[in-house]
């Protein structure tokens, strides 16, 4: 796993001084290891969230081990983001989860994020993207991943009040036409005032 100032762009290099001071939350924050590269760059809050409660007694040891307190884990429930007040959240991160759950669970997420973030805030998101083929409904579990085509993400956020602002490709590539993008959304202010 990369170092969050290694990511390729949009999330890195220079996003050390943007957790400063920040409330970040991470869906499917696996062993905590990015919840504890926010903190150690300036974060005062860490929330993530896991479907393992068994990955989140480990994250938690690891976190212990590297004596970070200001941190907290959410068992995954249907609930999605929903069990976080309004407007609590900076910075909102997702790495490789979104390829390995259904479209309707992607939407839940999307859903709540924009509740959840601050006006200022950022959505770093990650998709495993497919222009020609992509792949979502039915969710196959036999192969486990789920492809989007960047006009879909795009409709995701427009559908949920968020505005991408920028994006970038991952180098990798699986042969089949696969690769990863990472985006960066921002509330759509105007999108949700035609709403209300």
């Amino acid at each position: 796993m990369l170092p969050i100032n290694e990511l390729p762009a949009p999330i890195g290099p220079n996003h050390r001084r943007d957790f400063k001071d920040k409330v970040v939350a991470e869906i499917g924050c696996g062993g905590g290891w990015y919840l504890a590269e926010m903190l150690y760059q300036g974060a005062t809050k860490a929330i993530g969230f896991e479907a393992s409660r068994t990955v989140i007694e480990r994250a938690t040891q690891a976190l212990q081990k590297l004596k970070l307190t200001a941190y907290e884990f959410r068992e995954v429930d249907g609930r999605y983001l929903d069990v976080l007040p309004e407007k609590s959240v900076d910075i909102l991160l997702e790495i490789t989860v979104f390829q390995h759950i259904s479209e309707d669970a992607t939407k839940g997420y999307f859903r709540t994020s924009r509740r959840v973030l601050k006006n200022s805030g950022l959505f770093l998101c990650q998709f495993l993207m497919n222009d020609k083929n992509p792949l979502k409904d039915p969710y196959n579990p036999k192969e486990g991943t789920v492809y989007y085509a960047h006009k879909e993400v795009m409709e995701l956020a427009e559908d949920h009040g968020l505005r991408v602002s920028k994006y970038g490709d991952w180098k990798w590539t699986d042969g089949k036409g696969s690769y990863w993008r990472l985006y960066v959304m921002t509330p759509n202010e105007a999108r949700a005032s035609a709403k209300a």
